[in-house]
């Protein structure tokens, strides 16, 4: 097996390949066939997807971009200047987004802020927030935003997707170690393909020392 860091080898690209309610699919299909999105915030658990639907929606929709963590900032005055500067700067797309990841870190003094730049820009800007605690945002600030809740996957989808990846990586795993892992580190999507790259050894899946308990969880 290649080194090559698996989560990131096969992160989703595309809403074809994320893993998503049949009702949270539909509305996003809707957003990349309209090409426009409104100002959305992006919620769950970590290793839910957030931050990789965010991106799926800035490749599959004609926009410039701009990437930031709130919590990689060094304050609000940093995030303000260059979200200032991306959103009155000229660009050749029909829209720009802001993902702003890891939103519910900001200080809620902050979020007033990020409220006003919401307003301001809103005519071609359109923010994407995401976080794992909606409930820390201010209220005035969680009306402006259509909101997402991201549900885990079925163990069952997380598991084919994973034996997918085993088989394309020519890495030899019996059904009774995927289920293990996923039972283990299920619903963090995250953790399961970075603990399943953990624990090959020579090609091979094994969890020897990992508590299991056994489904058959992949598809024939």
């Amino acid at each position: 097996m290649n080194i090559s860091i698996l989560n990131e080898k096969f992160r989703p690209t595309t809403l074809d390949d994320f893993l998503c309610s049949p009702e949270n699919r539909e509305k996003f299909e809707e957003f990349i066939k309209k090409q426009d999105i409104p100002h959305i915030g992006l919620f769950g658990e970590p290793g839910s997807g957030k931050t990789t639907l965010a991106k799926i929606f800035r490749k599959q929709i004609d926009c410039d971009y701009l990437y930031l963590n709130a919590m990689d900032e060094r304050g609000m005055d940093v995030l303000r200047d260059k979200v200032k500067s991306f959103a009155s700067s000229a660009t050749f797309y029909p829209l720009k987004i802001v993902i702003l990841d890891e939103a519910t870190h900001i200080r809620v003094d902050s979020q007033v802020l990020l409220l006003n730049m919401i307003e301001t820009y809103s005519k071609d800007t359109r923010f994407i927030l995401t976080g794992n605690y909606p409930q820390r945002l201010i209220e005035p600030l969680r009306s402006r935003l259509q909101e997402f809740n991201l549900v885990p996957p079925k163990k069952s989808e997380i598991a084919n997707m994973l034996c997918d990846i085993l088989q394309k990586e020519n890495v030899e795993y019996t059904v009774e170690d995927v289920a293990a892992i996923i039972n283990k580190y299920y619903p963090d999507i995250r953790r399961v393909i970075n603990m399943t790259q953990k624990n090959i050894i020579n090609n091979k899946l094994s969890l020897a020392n990992l508590d299991s308990s056994y489904s058959d969880y992949c598809d024939n």
